[in-house]
Parts: C-alpha cells; structure tokens; sequence
C-alpha cells in the first residue's frame, strides 16, 4: 500500500498486514535521495514504544520509505513516526495516526437473537461466482469486508414492510417469518456433543427432504438457550450435525427446534444488495436513481419525479433485490371514494 502523504490518518483491522510504501517526494530537493539510515517507528495510546512487535522490513529507496505493519490490538490507535533521511543530511518527518478495528462480528444462525447476515461468506462468493462469472469488486475485498458488506446490506433490507410477522418478536433480522419451517421434538440416540437422531428429521416420501436439506439451517436448544447451526443432515437416517459442539449435554430430555434454511431468494436479495451497495449497478438509468431513494432526477432540460419513490428512504435498495422479496413484501390497497 502507497501512503498518500497528504493523508495522517487510516484504519485496519486486527489480522491485516500493511506493507507500507511511504513516499517523500514532495519534500526532496532536486538531486536529493532519501538515505538508508531513514526509519520508522510507532507508540499505542499510552505512549509506550511498539516499533519491536509491529514493524518489520524497513528500507528506503530514492525516494520513499517502506515497511511492514502487523500485530496490533482492536480496538487500539496508534501514531507512526516516519523519517526520512536524505543525501544531503536533512531529515523529514511525518506522522500517520492507524486506527485499529475490531472485526465483524458475523453470524448466520437462523432466528438467533444475534444473527446478522442470511448468508454465509462461501455462499456469497458460489453465488456471485456461478452467476456473473467474472471478476469484480467482490472480489477485491477480503474477508472482513465481505462481512461488513453482507451485514449492512441484511440491515437494509429491514426497511420493507414484510407480509406476516418475524418468528421471535426479538429476532433483528426480519426472517425467519411466522410461518417458518420448524421441526419441534426432544433428541433421539444416537447423541453425540454436536449430533443427534429424530424421525421427524428425515422422510420416506421422495423428493420431500433431499439430503443435507437442512443444511445451513440452526437448531436452538430450547431450555439451554443455545443455539448451533446445521453443517450437515441425512434425511434417510434423521441425524443432523452441528458445525461445533454444543456447550450444553444433549440427552433425550433435550428439547430443540430446528429452522429449516433461510429461503434462498432472501439470500440471493441480501447478495444482489451486498453487490449494488459496493458497485451500484446501472447507477448511469433513471431508475436506478429511484432504487437509490431519489424522488426527482434533472438531466439537462429533462426532469423526472418519480412516483412512490421509497417514500423518502435514504436507504439505497437493489431493484434486483426488491423483486427477489417481492412475495414476502406487504402490498397496499389504496381505496377512493366513489
């Protein structure tokens, strides 16, 4: 990464590795060199001197110094000192002010009071893979990205009024609905600390429960308040496993639920609103200007108001999006007097 120095302040997160290139160009004289005996060095927000555990690599060239950043704590700031050394015995400082995030919390399970995305990061990515084919922003972006980008666009996509009601009054995601599919019973042998066995779980009728069908949903326990999220299930047999163990002991006097997965029309629309917010498709049409919430577009002598447009929303919705919610978005009936 290039430091821009005009800049003083950036952020990151706890994982990422900076390599820094930070260039002096525009305090060198004509001719001037930056030296090999130029440094960097970087205190916490108690001043204590952090350069040992955080920089690694330093060099210089003609005109630049670099470095590598890495081991610093979330939720930390830290103050860079730069000094560039030259060929001509001046010395130049600059100072970067690093921010250190922590990274997002991300959480898929189905109807969990703390579940914030529908989708998985690897969904996401087979999704946009098998449908667009070809590089993109997406692609761009690392992990934690991904993340921030999934959770804010599942956020926007609460702004509609929905047909029914959320499962739990307390649930932050507006699905699972009311008339979720779930499976209620107690656990049946075999048992194991992240597996267990119910007929219900499982079907004879062809086509019914194909396998691994509740894949991607979550079993709650409904007494220990635990929630774990299906990594795979055998319809034939009715065992579902958990992606980890349960802290709780499963016995047969374990009451549970099991969610069905979240349909995958709401996550491919959380995927298409990830997308739009990070490339804003088609942003060049006039409609698209409504999905954005604007109410009137003026291009030249050309003004369009736009009629019910998000009624003053602020919140940007994908139109691809919107239409894969449409069976679960409340319609209006607008009555008139005679």
């Amino acid at each position: 990464m290039k430091f821009d120095h005009d800049t003083t302040y950036y952020h990151k997160f706890p994982d990422e590795v900076f390599d820094v290139e930070f260039s002096f160009t525009s305090d060198l004289d004509t001719g001037e060199t930056i030296a090999a005996s130029s440094h960097a060095s970087i205190w916490d927000s108690e001043e204590n001197n952090k350069t040992a555990s955080i920089i690694s690599n330093v060099s210089a060239s003609s005109t630049s110094v670099s470095f590598n950043i890495k081991n610093m704590k979330a939720d930390e700031t830290y103050e860079t000192k730069i000094v560039g050394r030259t060929s001509s015995n001046n010395v130049y400082i600059h100072y970067l002010t690093i921010e250190v995030f922590e990274g997002e919390s991300f959480n898929t399970k189905v109807a969990d009071f703390t579940a914030n995305s529908y989708v998985t990061i690897p969904e996401a990515n087979e999704y946009i893979r098998n449908k667009y084919g070809h590089s993109s922003l997406w692609d761009t972006l690392d992990t934690e990205g991904k993340k921030r980008l999934l959770v804010e666009a599942a956020e926007n996509m609460n702004v509609f009024n929905y047909v029914g009601e959320k499962y739990y009054d307390a649930q932050p995601l507006e699905f699972p609905r009311d008339d979720h599919e779930v499976i209620t019973g107690y656990c049946a042998t075999p048992i194991t600390s992240k597996s267990f066995k119910h007929t219900s779980l499982k079907s004879s009728t062809y086509g019914k429960y194909p396998q691994n069908y509740w894949k991607y949903g979550s079993c709650h326990l409904v007494d220990d308040n635990e929630v774990g999220e299906i990594a795979s299930s055998n319809v034939t047999s009715g065992i579902v496993h958990m992606k980890s163990d349960f802290s709780a002991s499963l016995t047969t006097s374990t009451e549970f639920k099991v969610f069905a997965p979240i349909d995958r029309n709401v996550k491919h629309a959380q995927i298409e609103q990830a997308l739009f917010l990070i490339e804003k498709k088609g942003s060049n049409t006039l409609y698209n200007y409504k999905d954005i919430g604007a109410q009137e577009v003026e291009i030249g002598d050309t003004r369009v108001r736009f009629a019910n447009s998000m009624s003053g929303s602020k919140i940007p919705i994908s139109s691809i999006a919107k239409k894969l919610l449409s069976r679960w978005i409340r319609k209006t009936l607008r009555l008139a007097r005679a």
